[in-house]
């Protein structure tokens, strides 16, 4: 039994930090991208889209590396105070 615990306890270890760098990867492709828009065609709306789409994959792969190792109080708190800088950037 304690075997059987251990290996799942690897594999979600393996899933945890693939989705972290999953996030991370996701995020700053879609941050290039839209960048790259937006210097072809200024003003174009589906490159603003892309930064803001890039900047939250950033935003969950950093809050999912913090909950590795904060509490879920704190990660809530960052998360909250991401989320409203958002809102009143956008």
């Amino acid at each position: 039994m304690s075997d059987w615990i251990k290996t799942i306890n690897q594999k979600t270890k393996w899933m945890k930090w693939s989705a972290i760098v999953f996030c991370f990867l996701i995020g700053i492709y879609n941050f290039v991208e839209g960048y790259r828009l937006l210097q072809d065609e200024p003003g174009e709306r589906s490159g603003t889209l892309l930064i803001i789409s890039g900047s939250f994959f950033l935003i969950s792969g950093v809050l999912q590396f913090l909950s590795r190792y904060l509490t879920a109080n704190v990660v809530g708190a960052i998360s909250s105070v991401i989320a409203v800088v958002i809102f009143f950037i956008a």
